[in-house]
């Protein structure tokens, strides 16, 4: 019995996580916020991530370093083939930075401990009684 409500415990968890992580990914972003994170990937010379509304040559997420941030727009090379391609933050969704994952990490390992916190104190209470 203990373990299946651990076991519940967890999957409602996990399904709470990967639900607000996947309404996160869907959400947009407003022409200031994009802005912003291209403006600070130029500064901090980091690569962007560009998701768009509409398929644009049969894709709608494009990777590469950004330039020329204007009020409408900017500019994405491509680190592998160099090739520059102009995108109004009309047609984009959201602007992502690639960044590394250390909190995405950090979170995993917090999360498997606290899981054997609890999987020890109801161990614990199970032998006490």
């Amino acid at each position: 019995m203990l373990n299946k409500m651990i076991s519940v415990l967890l999957i409602v968890t996990m399904v709470t996580a990967f639900s607000r992580a996947a309404a996160m990914e869907e959400s947009g972003q407003d022409l200031l916020e994009m802005r912003q994170v291209a403006q600070t990937a130029v500064e901090r010379n980091r690569p962007l991530t560009v998701l768009l509304k509409a398929k644009r040559d049969n894709s709608k997420k494009f990777t590469g370093m950004p330039s020329n941030v204007l009020d409408n727009g900017f500019t994405l090379t491509n680190t592998k083939s160099g090739e520059q391609t102009q995108f109004d933050f009309d047609e984009v969704r959201q602007v992502r930075m690639k960044g590394s994952h250390v909190w995405l990490i950090t979170g995993i390992g917090v999360g498997a401990g606290l899981a054997l916190l609890v999987l020890l104190a109801f161990s614990k209470a199970g032998q006490k009684s």
